[in-house]
């Protein structure tokens, strides 16, 4: 039973994830608007909010299964904000790394060329804003939960442990 636990905590941490991260990307867009990068063509936005969706479920699944690998035996009253957010800085940049390596060793254009390389400040920033936007979801998250009122406990002696975000 403690597995499907820490699975439905993996699964239900995806979904908030996958709600958070939309608006910060899009703010970010925002952001790159204001300094002078151009906005995405208007038939482009639903791609992108799906994608961002997506995404964000992603990496709010790798999140919750590092907090319940190395976040186990904690209540959210002993996990420290930089631990939390570390395993959040930690979700967010696994994926985005995982398909920057795909696309830059397998995609080729039509042209028969392999996708042309960002440059390393490219990759580097990319890299930052996806784990400081995760960094942030897993500090928020465990700053609401800290919020919400005690739950009980499981046996008598015993605190209720985390299980991948949820206790």
């Amino acid at each position: 039973m403690r597995i499907l636990r820490i699975l439905k905590g993996i699964a239900l941490t995806a979904v908030t994830w996958a709600i958070a991260w939309v608006p910060l990307s899009l703010a970010l867009v925002g952001i790159g608007a204001l300094v002078g990068v151009p906005l995405p063509p208007r038939a482009y936005w639903g791609f992108l909010v799906a994608r961002e969706a997506i995404g964000g479920a992603i990496n709010g699944a790798v999140f919750g299964t590092v907090l319940a690998l190395f976040g186990r035996r904690q209540t959210f009253a002993t996990l420290s904000i930089a631990r939390m957010a570390l395993c959040g800085a930690i979700g967010g940049a696994v994926f985005p790394l995982f398909v920057m390596t795909i696309v830059l060793r397998f995609v080729r254009l039509e042209s028969g060329a392999y996708v042309m390389p960002p440059s390393a400040v490219q990759l580097g920033l990319g890299l930052a804003i996806s784990s400081a936007v995760g960094a942030v979801c897993a500090a928020t998250s465990l700053a609401i939960a800290r919020r919400a009122p005690e739950l009980p406990v499981a046996e008598a002696g015993h605190i209720a442990e985390i299980s991948a975000g949820t206790a």
